[in-house]
């Protein structure tokens, strides 16, 4: 009896290790474990969790899960897993099937900013996510932000529109470019910028018909251009000083081709004059030069059809307000022409010019940004320079003291930046949003009091109520 009771014992033992070998995968003849462990690294997170770890035999294939956990950044979102940290290695989704060729394997998340583009506006803001969603708060008492009826403010983003490649926005109206290559148009249409031949204004974003094929799209507080995919330039609105240069004075609420202009880089629009940069980088202007806003020297004729400004080669970019220029010069330095009565220019005297001179001090800027009363440079190490008027504190560098000359704000990490008439909002290297100056920070839930309305400091606004539509 106690035999038998040994052999069935044995005969136990002997079950439970094969049970054993089989569930692990332990290879009796090397004596070693071929199993793999699957983990998930936040990476920079700053809170949250992973998905969990999978424990999983290492001859098969597995699953990713279909979530990326909890993981949290201010201003950025995981748009994916990589194997190595810096992004370098093999890119997962989630969801996807990885084969397991080791005994462990760690997936790094790999962080995307939230902000794609952003627009500073006198009384509201437009935030642009880089999965196409499009963001406003603010004022909307033109309509701008596709609100209707009562709902003429907001304090908290709302999102206005999906699967969006660009936006234009002014105090009057907004465009929307999407993904598919329509055009949406909300806001106040006096002059007939949104050319569809009519002067109606509209309280919620209508798609426009009357022009197809786009590339890109434009605008001034009472015009619109557009770039098609074919290269030429189309322009409606107004035009009583020849700011859209389709070749005559009168405004016009359809969208006319302008005659010679193709191969176009970039443009600004202000509400007296339009710059556009070829790619060969050469530099062409319409409209007025009552302020030597057009760089033309000793011309202050209107232009009703864009000319080259001679002499000036080299152009990347170019900003506008409405009585001055700045370009910015692939070699990294900045030029300006115009008014200069409150040292947006940068020019030590304080003297406006009818031709580009360059800004002092400068060498390697690599983004501008302009209002009437102030400029802003971004330089390639992230420091950020202003010059003009500061009654707001929109300098962000804790005063209220003007400037005729360009100065660093002690703002570093700066990836882009845009100046609104009071105040503006910049986005650092990191993805996070900060706003200086007058108002904004009421509109995007700063924690600030309702009377706090100037910011001489920069103001982080958290983006945290935007990642329900992550």
């Amino acid at each position: 009896m106690c035999k038998t009771r040994r052999i069935q014992a044995t005969i136990l033992i002997m079950s439970t290790l094969v049970l054993l070998i089989s569930l692990t995968g332990c290879d009796l003849t090397s004596n070693t474990m071929s199993y793999s462990i699957v983990s998930f690294d936040g990476n920079g997170a700053e809170s949250g969790s992973s998905p969990g770890t999978i424990i999983q035999d290492s001859n098969l294939e597995i699953t990713l899960p279909t979530t990326y956990g909890s993981f949290y950044r201010e201003g950025n979102y995981i748009s994916g897993w990589n194997t190595k940290a810096d992004g370098s290695g093999t890119a997962y989704k989630k969801g996807e099937t990885v084969e397991l060729t080791g005994t462990s394997l760690t997936l790094f998340a790999q962080w995307t900013h939230v902000i794609d583009q952003i627009q500073a506006l006198l009384r509201h803001m437009l935030i642009l996510k880089d999965n196409g969603d499009l963001f406003a708060g603010g004022s909307s008492r033109s309509y701008q932000l596709g609100f209707y009826s009562d709902y003429h403010n907001s304090t908290d983003p709302l999102l206005i529109m999906t699967d969006v490649k660009s936006v234009s926005s002014n105090d009057n109206f907004t465009l929307v470019l999407k993904n598919d290559g329509s055009l949406f148009a909300s806001g106040t249409n006096t002059y007939g910028a949104f050319g569809d031949g009519t002067t109606t204004y509209r309280r919620f974003f209508t798609r426009i018909t009357d022009i197809d094929n786009i590339e890109s799209v434009y605008s001034s507080t009472y015009g619109t251009m557009i770039k098609k995919k074919d290269d030429t330039l189309w322009a409606a609105g107004k035009n009583n000083v020849g700011q859209l240069g389709i070749g005559a004075l009168a405004s016009t609420s359809s969208f006319v081709e302008l005659p010679n202009m193709t191969d176009v880089s970039s443009i600004s629009m202000s509400d007296t004059h339009t710059v556009v940069v070829k790619n060969d980088g050469t530099l062409w202007v319409t409209g007025s030069d009552s302020n030597g806003q057009l760089g033309l020297e000793n011309s202050s004729e209107n232009k009703t059809s864009f000319v080259q400004v001679p002499g000036v080669t080299g152009v990347a970019s170019v900003v506008t307000s409405t009585n001055n220029t700045l370009i910015l010069k692939t070699d990294g330095t900045v030029w300006a022409t115009g008014q200069n009565s409150q040292g947006s220019l940068g020019f030590e005297n304080q003297a406006s010019s009818n031709t580009f001179q360059q800004v002092s001090g400068i060498s390697d800027a690599i983004s501008l940004t302009t209002n009437s009363n102030y400029s802003m440079i971004i330089t390639g190490d992230g420091q950020l320079w202003v010059s003009g008027n500061n009654q707001n504190g929109q300098f962000g560098d804790e005063t209220f003291t003007n400037s005729t000359t360009f100065k660093q704000t002690g703002i570093t990490d700066v990836l882009s930046v845009s100046a609104g008439s009071t105040g503006a909002a910049i986005v650092k290297e990191d993805g996070s949003l900060w706003v200086t100056g007058s108002a904004f920070s009421k509109y995007f839930n700063s924690g600030q009091e309702p009377g706090d309305l100037v910011n001489s400091k920069p103001i982080q606004i958290s983006l945290s109520s935007l990642r329900m539509f992550l």
